[in-house]
């Protein structure tokens, strides 16, 4: 039962650690990025809907999308944080 406790405490920090870190790096992104991340991971909308919203063609939000993930892979530039940036995104 402690062992599981312990566990699930380790967990909370990682995940917190780890969201703590990608917080951050966002903060530094430049504004039209943030934007992207707000509308597309934070709000949900799907890139159409940026697009229209932004009042830009659909491809320029899937390149500022790509740039948007390169940048926090340079980042959060290691391995485990990569992997928990995917887990975060897509939860």
């Amino acid at each position: 039962m402690e062992l599981t406790n312990f566990k699930d405490a380790y967990h909370d920090y990682i995940e917190l650690e780890t969201k703590s870190r990608l917080y951050n790096a966002i903060a530094s992104l430049p504004e039209d990025l943030k934007q992207i991340f707000n509308l597309s991971f934070e709000q949900g909308l799907r890139n159409p809907q940026i697009a229209a919203q932004l009042g830009v063609a659909e491809i320029t939000v899937k390149k500022r999308k790509a740039k948007l993930i390169n940048r926090l892979r340079i980042l959060l530039n290691d391995d485990n944080s990569t992997l928990m940036l995917f887990f975060l995104l897509a939860a």
